[in-house]
């Protein structure tokens, strides 16, 4: 599934689901498809800063790296 078909509620209830279950954000990221910083903006956007901000440290530390 691209990350452009992915509902705002399906996308917060996928993530709560993954990250609750012990998922490392880079994981997450990796297993849907979807870029950690494109992930962070769509949760901070859903008004869940609690998961946007795990993916914005991934996006942070892949930007520093290269």
């Amino acid at each position: 599934m691209s990350n452009l078909s992915w509902r705002r509620a399906d996308l917060v209830c996928e993530l709560e689901v993954l990250l609750g279950a012990g998922g490392s954000a880079e994981n997450v990221a990796h297993r849907l498809g979807i870029r950690p910083a494109t992930l962070s903006r769509r949760m901070y956007r859903a008004r869940r800063p609690d998961l946007a901000r795990p993916f914005e440290r991934v996006a942070n530390r892949e930007r520093r790296s290269g």
